[in-house]
């Protein structure tokens, strides 16, 4: 059995190298998603609430919890920021991505969420995958939450992790970021809405 995958270890030492800015897009990244998947419980509350909204034309960044980093997010890709409700729209669903810390909270209600949506408790919503934000500096993760991570991994077609920023936290944007950063914020700026019924 092949070792796990760590989202924070790094293949090779040029990653850690900085880049300049974030790249303008140049081409659009289309991410399978998946439907209501069989076998998946239908929650017993609702984590999130949904609101119907006109069709959104972008994807757009739904924050599972209070503090997850959709609005910083959506300033550093472009995308729609949702806040913490389900954006539906019918006949048309809205295409969005979920955005959770990784402390354990955060990792829940991640996967609670994927439970709502992939259970069918929730239409009018797509869901590409989810955002994970370290939520403290470092490669490595204790391994309780190593492990949550890798649930959440397993209940969303993919997973895109971004590491700490200690300028972000504080409200500032970098002229600088690492170069992992730069390539998960431009492939999450290129996501193409997809239509589905």
């Amino acid at each position: 059995m092949s070792e796990p995958f760590n989202p924070w270890a790094t293949p090779d030492e040029d990653s850690h190298q900085e880049a300049e800015g974030v790249p303008a897009c140049l081409h659009s990244v289309a991410v399978s998603s998946w439907g209501v998947q069989a076998g998946v419980p239908v929650p017993e509350t609702a984590l999130l609430e949904s609101h119907y909204c006109e069709p959104l034309g972008r994807v757009g960044v739904v924050g599972v919890h209070g503090g997850a980093g959709t609005t910083t997010l959506a300033h550093l890709t472009g995308l729609v920021d949702c806040g913490h409700v389900w954006p539906t729209s019918f006949p048309d669903a809205n295409t969005v991505i979920c955005v959770a810390r990784t402390h354990m909270s955060g990792l829940h209600a991640a996967r609670r969420a994927a439970a709502e949506v992939f259970s069918g408790a929730v239409s009018g919503v797509q869901v590409l995958g989810c955002v994970l934000i370290a939520d403290a500096p470092g490669k490595r993760l204790p391994r309780p939450l190593a492990e949550a991570c890798r649930l959440v991994r397993g209940a969303f077609p993919r997973v895109w992790t971004l590491e700490f920023s200690s300028a972000l936290r504080v409200g500032e944007t970098p002229s600088r970021f690492p170069r992992t950063f730069v390539h998960t914020i431009t492939e999450l700026s290129e996501l193409t809405v997809e239509r589905k019924h």
